[in-house]
């Protein structure tokens, strides 16, 4: 799926500005959203329900908005498909449709680099103590 943000709309970045899309594209940018599809089960699609599912997804895209930037980012998808009953040459047949979608993005996991130096020094200091013990621990002959 892909967003395009064209005629009268307005994309908001706390922090950054505000981008009012009036005229011909680019407008306030775009948004590219992917993700696998949800997976319904036999029952599911023999049901006459609501069926709801999430799919991790991934985000790219880039806003006109401030002085314009790039994005990325990744999350999970809610979708909520509802099944129609429709003729197929006069016998009842289902199709489901898409009713909703939303998309909740997950924060950026960053590991500071504190953490990386303290992970070091308990690894070397693990491995310096093996190494004594082991010294240690052999026969003198």
């Amino acid at each position: 799926m892909s967003v395009g943000f064209g005629f009268d709309t307005t994309v908001t970045v706390d922090g950054v500005g505000t981008c009012v899309a009036s005229g011909s594209p680019p407008g306030c940018g775009f948004l590219l959203l992917r993700s696998t599809p949800v997976a319904f089960t036999a029952d599911d699609l023999l049901s006459l329900r609501t069926i709801e599912g999430d799919v991790p997804f991934t985000a790219t895209g880039h806003l006109n908005v401030g002085g314009g930037f790039d994005l990325e980012g990744q999350g999970t998808m809610h979708c909520r498909t509802e099944r129609e009953i429709v003729t197929c040459g006069g016998e009842p047949c289902g199709s489901f449709r898409l009713w909703s979608a939303s998309y909740g993005f997950a924060p950026a996991v960053v590991t500071e680099p504190s953490t990386l130096l303290l992970a070091g020094i308990g690894l070397s200091t693990a491995v310096i103590a093996a190494r004594r013990k082991s010294r240690t621990a052999r026969p003198i002959q």
